[in-house]
């Protein structure tokens, strides 16, 4: 199984609890997608640790959603990876968004159940690495296009897509609601790949 937008990658994970594969392909165009990811599956430790050691305020959430949004989850100065990754996490528990679409307004109630569950996020993330050690084609969630992914896929693979929502307002600003999003033309080559591709494929989509 394929996910091509892996994001909070909800089907996969709950593919594989269901045992209905015993392999799962994880990617996604976000790096900071890509970034908590790996972190769940090779260093689980690193993101629990900055998740259990960090209370949260609102000010400092709202400040940094600005940033992504502003940035496209590059580095800031002297971070690393696994600071990018433990963003895209307080930024997804502190707004009403997905890990893909971007929020500027974090909400309260959201932050403090951020400071009270600390351990049990932390208690999750092991939980995730272990449902998904052994069985991450690669070991690792690959940063490639979609479309590349439909473009290699073969007749024994299925493909899942959960593609930025197309909108009025994305089709003029596709950045509007996600960090990574499609204009109008990046739907039309998704509808091309997909009705090419030799792949058993699903995907959800938003009524416009």
């Amino acid at each position: 199984m394929v996910e091509t937008h892996a994001g909070g990658a909800a089907v996969s994970l709950n593919a594989l609890n269901l045992e209905l594969t015993d392999k799962v392909l994880l990617s996604d165009g976000d790096p900071a997608i890509c970034d908590f990811w790996n972190l769940v599956i090779g260093a689980p430790e690193e993101l629990q640790r900055r998740i259990r050691g960090r209370e949260m305020k609102f000010d400092e959430v709202e400040e940094r959603l600005v940033w992504i949004r502003e940035h496209k989850n590059d580095l800031m100065d002297g971070e690393d990876a696994i600071e990018r990754a433990f963003w895209k996490l307080v930024s997804h528990r502190c707004t009403f968004r997905g890990m893909g679409p971007i929020e500027l307004r974090p909400q309260m109630e959201m932050i403090e159940s951020w400071n009270n569950r600390r351990r049990d996020i932390a208690a999750e993330i092991r939980n995730l690495n272990r449902l998904l050690t052994g069985h991450v084609v690669d070991g690792k969630c690959v940063r490639r296009d979609a479309l590349e992914n439909i473009s290699v896929a073969t007749a024994d693979e299925f493909l899942f897509l959960d593609p930025p929502y197309w909108t009025k307002e994305a089709s003029d600003n596709p950045e509007c609601h996600y960090v990574h999003g499609y204009s109008i033309e990046d739907h039309y080559d998704l509808r091309d790949a997909l009705q090419d591709t030799r792949a058993d494929w699903m995907l959800t989509y938003g009524n416009p």
